[in-house]
């Protein structure tokens, strides 16, 4: 008790308790609303990176599923054919590669969902320390008669500032859109790609077992048509790279908005502070 008496009278000194408290207690109130908005932000935030992962998560189970597939099948042809076909020996060697591009094409996508958080982070911890800085210069302009009354007839302003934390919020919910919009079509590249593949696998039956002519050349011609089945794979890494990477960069985009627009609307209110304090005569 003793030291808040303290406090209060060293304040009344200073120059008024009053017009210490006024500052603080609209600030206070744009706390409040800073902190509804990053409630908001936070789930919105929560939303958007389940979305990633499940995403992630059901695009390479289908990649694995496409690798185990090939594995299995292009196994089984070695174990049968490969002592009399040199040309499917060397062959396998690409379906190991398969195998590594999966693997190295899921860790770009989660290391690309890490960088994203972390620069998201960086534009929202930014914004706030832009606006906390602003409650801190309000508070040191205020100090005198007009103090009091140009803080409140400001205060509704003051409080808002923090509301332009949620468009963040909502650029991430535009995304969240998008990337559920998008996995159906990149599963269905990797349906079809599987299907071209049981259908070039299934040719191989034509062959009789009795008829070498008929299987060296077929496995001659894998190569040109496993050719195309990579493309179809390349092709589907550049979506899913591109996705990502348009995604990363509107989120950037839509954080310098953010930063632009909070820093604007503190300037637009220390101004109009400072007019109603010092008028022009």
């Amino acid at each position: 008790m003793n030291r808040w008496l303290a406090l209060f009278c060293m304040l009344s000194i200073l120059g008024g308790a009053y017009s210490y408290y006024t500052p603080i207690s609209v600030g206070a109130n744009a706390l409040t609303t800073m902190s509804t908005s990053l409630k908001t932000i936070s789930t919105t935030v929560g939303n958007y990176y389940v979305s990633l992962n499940l995403a992630r998560t059901k695009i390479f189970a289908a990649l694995n599923d496409l690798t185990q597939y090939v594995n299995v099948t292009y196994g089984a042809f070695n174990t049968t054919y490969g002592a009399n076909q040199p040309l499917l020996n060397s062959f396998m060697s690409t379906v190991g590669y398969l195998n590594q591009s999966v693997a190295q094409g899921d860790n770009q996508v989660t290391q690309g969902i890490i960088n994203d958080f972390t620069s998201l982070s960086q534009y929202l911890q930014q914004s706030i320390d832009t606006i906390l800085q602003s409650f801190s210069s309000l508070s040191s302009i205020t100090y005198n008669t007009n103090g009091d009354n140009c803080t409140l007839r400001n205060a509704t302003q003051m409080a808002n500032v923090p509301n332009d934390l949620v468009n963040l919020g909502t650029c991430l919910q535009v995304e969240s859109d998008q990337i559920t919009a998008i996995v159906p079509n990149v599963l269905n590249i990797i349906g079809t790609v599987k299907s071209d593949l049981i259908l070039l696998n299934n040719q191989l039956k034509i062959c009789s077992s009795q008829s070498p002519s008929c299987i060296t050349e077929y496995f001659n011609e894998l190569w040109q048509e496993y050719s195309a089945f990579q493309m179809e794979l390349y092709l589907l890494q550049s979506v899913v790279s591109s996705a990502q990477q348009d995604a990363t960069d509107r989120n950037r985009f839509c954080g310098d908005l953010t930063k632009a627009d909070v820093q604007d609307d503190i300037q637009n209110l220390m101004m109009a502070v400072s007019s109603c304090m010092y008028p022009s005569s």
